[in-house]
């Protein structure tokens, strides 16, 4: 079922999407992105997770770090972006705008 996509959502996929044009990565980052959304459908519990404003963001980075461990380091460092600026609630808002574009 699509999402309401946020206009913060939108800008940074925008921001990965540039970045991925520029770097020649758009097709890699895609499927990276397609694989946060599958991971995020199939987990309500990571998705809460990443949302709480409870949990520490380091321990929010530990998680994707090892969970996304096999991941490219460009997408392991958009995530650690995203949570570090606090925008964990438009995660899958990202990952949506961006594999739409």
């Amino acid at each position: 079922m699509p999402m309401l996509i946020s206009k913060v959502a939108k800008r940074y996929a925008k921001g990965i999407f540039d970045f991925a044009q520029e770097s020649g990565k758009i097709d890699l980052l895609f499927g990276e992105m397609k694989d946060l959304l599958a991971t995020l459908n199939n987990s309500p519990e990571l998705r809460r997770t990443f949302t709480s404003p409870i949990i520490d963001y380091r321990k929010k980075e530990a998680i994707s770090n090892q969970l996304f461990s096999g991941f490219s380091a460009d997408f392991r460092n958009v995530m650690t972006l995203i949570i570090r600026q606090k925008r964990e609630r438009h995660l899958e808002g990202i990952a949506e705008a961006y594999v739409e574009m």
